[in-house]
Parts: structure tokens; sequence; C-alpha cells
């Protein structure tokens, strides 16, 4: 795959094919709602984010990032899609603690058995938009967890990655405001005292983000 390309090969002239190959490929409008492969490229991009080129991470993951967020806010915008907290940390605790390749599981159905072909045909879309929420539920816990893995240090010994300015004005702040903005309008809380530790930690974030870029440039940042 392209991607085991990315992660493993050091050769510049190769990997200048396959980001070209793989721009072309994303740019297909047919997959723009191919979820599925939308969650695999997110996982793949959140286990490669911190190892591939900063080239590669910041003319192609992080605008990638902020595409995808827009386009799962406008598609939650429109069809009205809210979440409650325990069913989002319970898919963002499935999702950290399952393998990449065991975390895609198939979608459940509804059944219901009816002599009424009416009945039948509204289980159908009752099913396909419960599924679809669904999606975008994971694709949301994915995006999360991988604008985390960038922008947050796990271990004392890792070293911070390193993101231009201009990449974090263009394409990683306007991906993490779409980001905040699902946090925020489309979890529903189990009270008003409940607290939102995904909505924080993204703000978190973004605050840190907002006082590196008002530091001196001369100055050494995980970003600058």
């Amino acid at each position: 795959p392209l991607t085991c390309i990315i992660e493993n090969c050091s050769n510049k002239e190769i990997l200048e094919r396959v980001y070209t190959q793989l721009q072309s490929f994303l740019s297909d409008p047919i997959l723009k709602d191919d979820y599925q492969l939308q969650m695999e490229l997110l996982k793949t991009f959140r286990r490669i984010s911190v190892r591939v080129t900063s080239k590669f991470r910041e003319e192609f993951i992080l605008p990638y990032l902020a595409i995808l967020t827009l386009q799962v806010k406008n598609t939650m915008d429109e069809n009205d899609y809210e979440f409650t907290l325990g069913s989002f940390t319970s898919t963002y605790a499935s999702s950290t603690s399952q393998s990449s390749s065991s975390f895609l599981t198939s979608p459940s159905t509804i059944s219901l058995t009816t002599s009424s072909s009416t009945n039948s045909a509204n289980t159908i879309v009752n099913s396909n938009s419960n599924n679809h929420q669904s999606d975008i539920q994971k694709i949301c816990v994915l995006l999360f967890d991988t604008y985390q893995s960038m922008c947050v240090l796990n271990s004392a010994d890792q070293q911070p990655i390193q993101i231009s300015r201009q990449s974090i004005h263009e394409s990683l702040v306007p991906g993490l405001g779409c980001l905040r903005e699902i946090l925020s309008n489309s979890i529903i809380m189990p009270s008003a005292s409940a607290h939102n530790e995904f909505l924080a930690r993204v703000e978190q974030i973004m605050f840190k983000i907002e006082q590196l870029q008002h530091q001196s440039s001369s100055n050494e940042s995980p970003m600058k």
C-alpha cells in the first residue's frame, strides 16, 4: 500500500511519486462519502503522522484533516446529528484499545420481522441512518485522536513534531476549530455539571498553539 511506502521509504523521488498518486486518489469526489475508507486513512495517518516527512505532513495530512473535519461538520449540521457523551466516550475507548484491524466492525443492522412492506422499508431507512450517524461518530473520534497524536506529547522522551507557522495558520487551526465546534455543539451532556473532556482537550491544544504563535520566532518551540 502507498502508506506503507510513505512510512518506510527514504527515497525522495519515490516519495514524491507516491504523494502525487495518493493526492490524485483522494481528490476523487466519489470517495468523499466512503466512510470506511476515510476511517482507514485516519487510522493510518494517526499512526504515521509523527514519523513521515514534514513535507508530507504539512502538504497532505494536515490539509486532508482540515478538509475532512469541515465536511464532517457540514454533514452533521445538515442532518442534525448529535451524540451522547457516553456513546462518544465508548467509541473513543474502543478505538484506542482495539487494534487497527479490528476497530472497524460491520455496521449493526436492525432486525424486525413484519409482514408489512412499509414497516420493512422504514426499518431499512432507519438502519441506514443509524449506521451513517455511527460512522460519522467514529470519524469524529478518529479526527480527535489524530490531532491529539500530533499535538500532545505522550511521554517525556518523545520529541515534538515541527509544524510551520504557515501550516498552523492554513490547516491546523482551521481543522481544530471545526473539531471544537463539533465537540461543543453536537455532544449531548448528561447534566449541566458534566465535563466534556474531549472539548477541553481540543481547547487546551488550541490555547497552546496560540501561545506558541505569539512567541518570538527566535525562541525554540514544538511548533515553529
